[in-house]
């Protein structure tokens, strides 16, 4: 019985260079790109080209890209949105730009229509990773536009920033060696993954599951770098179109089969079969149902009913306490005093922020989750607990093993 996994294997029939009267690539559609390692990348090469001060990103976004970011010495700020949120223009008109702010708008698995930029007044980038052909992606207004091509496309890596207002940007950089060396053996493991599908008996799973993990790990922690020849040459050359319209078939397949027994996120062009489960349980149940008949989906974020922002002042002996212990994700317990406070802007506009001023805060959870945690930095808002990272669990047959067959 083959195997479904979330991860590519090599895929040589749409990777041929030979013209085909309906072959389209992305090159055929956007026709100013510059190549990256990663679409984290991609953010980082125009951000810092810009000279941009501080960069507004959705709650609900990839928490390894944030840590990445910060780590680079991005300032990020949360705004509250998620792919439940029908419009978030109310949201993005409200929230209290600062000069050299810029704005990151999520295009959510294809199912949100296209979004305006129009009366925003800082500069927008926008994401669209996971609809890179919609009707939204051809015709943003947005100032920049960026892809993580991997998470669409069986490539090795890969990131691609373009302008559709065709504003300036970045020279090209070239690969770096570490993009080079994970690139090799990420493809090693695309190769086996592919003989395995296709019954090479010789082939040990655990063998291109230990290499993809690897890979992911680099990726991780891999600096600024050009996009790498052999997803550089794939990606010239890949008919996109051709995936684009077959994915979005299998998804009116499955969509039929299965929207009577599930909550499927609905899409105008989708990513993949999106399932809104109720409970962890209940996901839990599914995701083991599905791979005992070895389909490994991935695991995305909990998505919160309700999420409050709150700007907690910490003074002397509590800031120090905070600074030495509190970190990312960590619970509280505070008590203080709310005070509200106004100011103009450079526009000339009045704005207002409420805060709580501490007077007790009180560390939760367990007592080994306190000990050595780092401080936080770089994010003005602390991100919820019940928004969490994507669940990484084990396959049936892999024991203890916390890596899923492929993640997101």
């Amino acid at each position: 019985m083959q195997e479904f996994g979330s991860d590519f294997y090599t895929m040589p029939d749409f990777c041929n260079t030979e013209a085909k009267e309906s072959k389209i690539t992305i090159y055929d559609v956007y026709d100013n790109l510059r190549e990256y390692a990663s679409g984290r990348h991609a953010i980082e090469a125009i951000y810092k080209y810009k000279g941009w001060k501080r960069l507004w990103i959705p709650a609900y976004f990839c928490y390894e890209v944030i840590d990445y970011l910060i780590s680079i010495g991005i300032s990020i700020k949360l705004y509250n949105d998620t792919p439940l949120n029908e419009n978030d223009d109310d949201v993005i008109s409200s929230l209290p730009y600062e000069k050299g702010d810029v704005l990151l708008r999520m295009n959510f698995f294809g199912i949100r229509k296209r979004r305006s930029n129009e009366g925003i007044s800082i500069p927008v980038i926008e994401d669209h990773t996971h609809d890179l052909f919609s009707e939204w992606s051809r015709r943003s207004d947005a100032d920049y536009c960026i892809a993580s091509i991997r998470k669409s496309m069986p490539t090795a890596a890969g990131g691609i920033l373009w302008s559709p207002k065709k504003f300036d940007m970045p020279a090209p950089i070239a690969e770096t060696a570490e993009c080079k060396d994970m690139a090799k053996v990420r493809c090693e493991a695309m190769q086996m993954k592919h003989d395995y599908i296709y019954g090479v008996k010789t082939i040990d799973k655990e063998a291109f599951r230990e290499k993809y993990i690897h890979t992911e790990e680099i990726i991780d922690k891999l600096l600024l770098s050009g996009m790498d020849e052999n997803t550089l040459s794939i990606a010239k050359h890949l008919n996109y179109g051709m995936i684009d319209y077959l994915k979005a078939d299998n998804w009116r397949i499955a969509n039929e089969m299965l929207k009577d027994s599930f909550h499927i996120m609905q899409a105008t062009s989708p990513f993949s079969i999106i399932i809104l489960c109720d409970t962890k349980e209940e996901r839990k149940s599914l995701r083991m149902h599905l791979i005992k008949n070895m389909i490994y989906p991935a695991i995305l974020w909990q998505i919160p009913e309700k999420t409050e922002w709150h700007n907690i002042v910490l003074w002397r002996g509590l800031a120090e306490i905070a600074e030495k212990y509190v970190r990312k994700g960590t619970q509280l317990y505070i008590e203080g005093k709310i005070r509200t406070r106004s100011w103009v802007d450079q526009s000339n506009i009045t704005r207002y922020t409420t805060e709580i001023y501490a007077d007790n805060m009180e560390l939760l959870g367990r007592k080994n989750e306190q000990i050595g945690a780092s401080p936080v930095s770089q994010i003005d808002n602390p991100v919820q607990p019940s928004l969490t990272s994507p669940v990484q669990e084990s396959n049936v047959d892999s024991g203890n093993n916390d890596i899923d067959d492929l993640p997101f």
